[in-house]
Formats: structure tokens, C-alpha cells, sequence
């Protein structure tokens, strides 16, 4: 009898006991304990409310910053390694925006790729540095973030009559870009994403296929073809009491081309206003360099507190130094005849330009881009600087494809 009093006692006082726990807000844990139960845990939105609201969806490993400077990182490994696939990954593509995006990077890579087969060349190093200028939230968990990124490619050419691998190169070059990214970043099951990706692309915007193949032998290239500007020779300035300071206009192209990690060239020069984001900066370039190369301002084509429309318009300033005499149009055309090869231009017209020449770029009959030749690869092949999509020693025609219409203007002042 005692026996079952007692056992009933531990039943009645076990009771009791678990009400004033559950009541003083101890937890059902505490509750459950005595039973032997303890090992059950409540679900998050008992325990914490909060907490569940954060786990759903799973929030990102990394930082958005972290996870942008990485994305852009891996760009640049697909230009090597050749696994544009790699990148689907880091794309929302269940949204039509961040579909849109990952095409895009997809046919930028095999561009790149199939312009270097066509010229018998191989890209050998990409790097970049990204930089994170700002960060700010979106809508739905997403986040804005924007990047400024740093971009150094160099090729070789591929020997063997095949193209096979080469370890030792006859020549290199390296060219350089800059380019400012606003990404949006969606958080999808634990990781970041890209939803959105707006820039203007130093690689080109035009990515059905590159101009046709067109290949220079080294042994037929011209004596002079640079384009480090210490190599350019003196008389690079033209003959018969020309009056255009070429060394003056390469000079002041590397130097405010907006391409640090190119030696010898920085930021823009500050004495003039930036057109970016109100029609391109690239005219507004080309001009600076032609006045630093000494063409005096006048006839429209000026600036004082902003420049004159004959100044920042790239269509406007071709005609302009064309209609006044300070420059010849020595052709305007699909890539095939600009580098044809004729007795008045042995080596194609487009390789008659000079360090301080201009070339423009015509789509859908307007010139939508201007460029300056700042020199030669080793093999002979054209190189540019321009502004809006920053560039420095880039081959004149990467970006473009067989439907542009390139203008080769020659400054004759």
C-alpha cells in the first residue's frame, strides 16, 4: 500500500512540477525532461521566430561583395580554360534577366576565342583586379552592388601548322581594359546569384561572330610595327612640314586612356567633363588627343567649361576633320577591305594608320564609336585606346563582326 502512495506521490509531484516549468517559461524541454523525452527539439519558430525567418530561404555562405568580386574572377578563368558551362552556375537563370546575363557571357567567351583561332593566336593570361565601389539593398533579399574591374589580357602567337601548344613564344602583347559592373545578387539556396549584370563591355557588344580571319606573317610585317610608345619611331610624324605631333597625341592617349593596369596610363584628366552616361565619353577622348597633338580649336570643334557638339559626338567629329582638310578618309568599309592587301596599300589600308589616326566604327548606318591608334602588335596588327569602354593597345577590330562599317581616318594637318 505504501508502495503505490508513493509511486503515486512521484506521479502527482512529476505533474505539478512540469505545469510551474512550463508556466515560468522555462520551455517545453524542461518540461519534457523528467519523462526522458529531452532529446526532442522544438521547431525553430518556437525557439526563436526570428531565427526561422532567416532560415528560409538559406542565407548566403559568403558576402555579397566576397561573392560579386569572385563571379567576375571566374569570367576571366573561362578565357582560359575554355568551360563557359562553369559559369551557368553563378546565374539566376530561372529569371529572364539573369538568363539574358549568362548568354551574354557565354557568346563574350566564345568570341574571344574564336577571334584569337582566326588570327592564329592563343590567349596565354588573363588577371583582373575588381573592385567594390558601393553596395546597396534591393527588393525581395536581393542587393545592388557595384564593381570596378581591372582587366589585363595577353596573347601569343600559336606555333606549329597546326596550332598546337607552344611554350616559348616569338612575341607576346598584352592589352588592358576597364569596365564598371552593377550587378544585382539574388540569395538562392544558400549561395549568391546574378540577376542582373549592366556594363559596357571592352570585349564588345557585337558577339554574332568576329570580323573574317585575316592572318599577318611575321616575316611580312613592316620594320615598325609597335605599340609600346618608346618604340614608335621618330619619323612616325608626318613628312612635308606636317604640323600633327603624333609622339604628343600617343603620349597623351596611354597616359589618360583610363587603364591602370597598363604601365604609363591612369585616370581620365581631370580638366574635362565625362560623358559616359550622357552618349559615351569616346569623341570627347579622341578630341583631347588630337588637341594634344596640336590641332588648334575652332571652326565649331572647341571646348571651354563642356565640349562643343563637333567635340563629343563621334560622328560629328570625323565630318568635321574631314570637311575642314585635317584628315583623310582612306576607307570606310567591312573589315575584308580594310585589310586588304593592294599595291597602294601593301599591307591593307588599315595598316597605313599611325599613332594620333582615328578609327569609327559605323552600326546600323551611324558611327557609334570613335577610337585612337596608338600603335601596332609585333606582328603588325593595329592597336586602339578609347574611352566609355576603356581600352589600351586593344586590336583595333575586337568587339566588331563583318556587319560594322569601319571609317580609317588619317590626320593630315
Amino acid at each position: 500500500m505504501s508502495k503505490t502512495i508513493s509511486a503515486a506521490v512521484c506521479r502527482d509531484a512529476r505533474y505539478h512540477l512540469g505545469f510551474l516549468l512550463l508556466c515560468s517559461g522555462l520551455g517545453a524541454a524542461a518540461v519534457l525532461a523528467p519523462f526522458g523525452i529531452a532529446r526532442l527539439r522544438s521547431p525553430a519558430s518556437i525557439r526563436n521566430p526570428a531565427a526561422a525567418s532567416r532560415e528560409i530561404p538559406a542565407a548566403p555562405l559568403s558576402s555579397p561583395e566576397e561573392a560579386a568580386c569572385r563571379m567576375l574572377q571566374d569570367r576571366f578563368r573561362v578565357f582560359m580554360d575554355g568551360e563557359v558551362e562553369s559559369l551557368k552556375k553563378n546565374y539566376d537563370t530561372g529569371s529572364d534577366t539573369g538568363l539574358w546575363a549568362w548568354e551574354r557571357e557565354a557568346a563574350r567567351s566564345e568570341y574571344l576565342s574564336m577571334w584569337a583561332k582566326d588570327r592564329n593566336l592563343k590567349i596565354i593570361e588573363t588577371k583582373a583586379r575588381i573592385e567594390v565601389d558601393g553596395i546597396s539593398p534591393g527588393s525581395a533579399g536581393s542587393v545592388w552592388v557595384e564593381l570596378t574591374e581591372h582587366a589585363q589580357y595577353t596573347y601569343a602567337p600559336v606555333s606549329g601548322p597546326e596550332g598546337g601548344e607552344h611554350e616559348d613564344p616569338a612575341w607576346t602583347h598584352t592589352f588592358g581594359s576597364r569596365a564598371v559592373h552593377v550587378l544585382e545578387l539574388k540569395p538562392c539556396g544558400g549561395e549568391w546569384k546574378i540577376r542582373r549584370d549592366w556594363y559596357s563591355d571592352p570585349i564588345g557588344e557585337e558577339y554574332s561572330l568576329p570580323p573574317c580571319k585575316f592572318l599577318v606573317g611575321r616575316d611580312d610585317a613592316p620594320e615598325d610595327l609597335y605599340s609600346d610608345p618608346a618604340q614608335v619611331r621618330d619619323d612616325d610624324s608626318p613628312a612635308e612640314g606636317g604640323r600633327y605631333d603624333r609622339q604628343a597625341a600617343l603620349e597623351y592617349a596611354v597616359k589618360y586612356a583610363g587603364v591602370p593596369v597598363i604601365e604609363g596610363s591612369g585616370k581620365y584628366n581631370p580638366d574635362y567633363k565625362v560623358y559616359t552616361f550622357v552618349g559615351g565619353d569616346c569623341a570627347n577622348f579622341a578630341s583631347q588627343v588630337l588637341q594634344a597633338g596640336g590641332l588648334k580649336e575652332g571652326y565649331g570643334w572647341h571646348y571651354t567649361s563642356e565640349g562643343s557638339a563637333l567635340w563629343v559626338r563621334g560622328e560629328d567629329l570625323i565630318w568635321h576633320l574631314i570637311s575642314t582638310g585635317r584628315a583623310e578618309k582612306i576607307y570606310s568599309g567591312t573589315f575584308s577591305g580594310a585589310v586588304k592587301r593592294t599595291p597602294e596599300y601593301p599591307y591593307g589600308a588599315v595598316s597605313s594608320l599611325e599613332p594620333g589616326d582615328l578609327i569609327g566604327y559605323e552600326t546600323k548606318g551611324q558611327i557609334s564609336h570613335v577610337a585612337v591608334v596608338v600603335g601596332k602588335d609585333p606582328s603588325g596588327y593595329v592597336t586602339i585606346a578609347s574611352h566609355t569602354s576603356d581600352r589600351l593597345f586593344f586590336p583595333w577590330d575586337m568587339g566588331w563582326n563583318d556587319s560594322t562599317v569601319f571609317w580609317l581616318i588619317k590626320i593630315t594637318y
